[in-house]
């Protein structure tokens, strides 16, 4: 049970209500303009991510940005706390990239039309073989020079706590020749709780930590090492 002092930092029904309001209102604004094309869609797609998060009160700290390779193509492995997760990592990557999703996403209004029209890449994993033409999929855009974001977990902990990571982003890491570049997200499960509605400010730090080259390992040395620095961060 959440003692009184938590009670008190989560925002009024009025003030939550009108939150939900002004955040859904820009992104429909968005959606309109996704629709219709009116500029280049990763740049929108930031653009409305930084305003929904300063709608919802996320403070937003950067670290380690000096380990992202701006001219390589690389994949970006995140560990996966909560609903804002995917606004955290439009702002934070400093480079174009493509997320890899689960595809139940395509379902969303708004945001799956955005990631279908753009070329981004849902994972059915209830379907082996479908999951394995993703990847595929996923590769042949390392491979054009083009960068990955993905969450390993496969889903929101919903908590401070680090899921099992699937294997599908090491394979491809290593298949492609590519560095890991680890990011560990800390605190976006305490904006809003998962199977919540309620609403609380927070402050958010993401931090890049070193790329981990795939060269010489075996894929589940490579989850393990992305798996290690992505915990040291959340303990740091």
């Amino acid at each position: 049970m959440e003692n009184r002092a938590d009670n008190a930092i989560y925002l009024s029904i009025p003030q939550t209500v009108s939150t939900f309001a002004r955040f859904f209102g820009a992104t429909i604004e968005t959606g309109i303009k996704e629709l219709l094309r009116l500029g280049d869609s990763h740049e929108m797609m930031r653009l409305w991510a930084k305003k929904s998060l300063d709608i919802l009160g996320v403070e937003l700290t950067i670290k380690g940005i000096e380990n992202v390779n701006l001219d390589e193509p690389q994949v970006f492995c995140a560990n996966h706390q909560g609903n804002v997760d995917i606004l955290i990592m439009n702002i934070s990557v400093p480079v174009k990239f493509y997320w890899v999703y689960k595809h139940t996403l395509n379902y969303a209004p708004i945001i799956g039309t955005y990631l279908i029209r753009n070329g981004h890449i849902p994972v059915n994993r209830s379907n082996r073989e479908l999951a394995h033409a993703s990847i595929r999929r996923a590769g042949e855009r390392i491979r054009a020079g083009q960068n990955i974001v993905l969450f390993p977990e496969g889903t929101r902990s919903g908590g401070p706590e680090l899921l099992p990571f699937k294997k599908g982003a090491f394979w491809l890491a290593k298949e492609c020749g590519v560095p890991v570049v680890p990011i560990t997200i800390e605190d976006s499960w305490k904006l809003m709780k998962k199977n919540s509605l309620k609403l609380r400010r927070c402050p958010v730090t993401v931090t890049f930590h070193p790329p981990v080259d795939p060269t010489g390992l075996e894929v589940d040395e490579l989850l393990e090492k992305v798996r290690e620095s992505i915990v040291k961060g959340l303990q740091s």
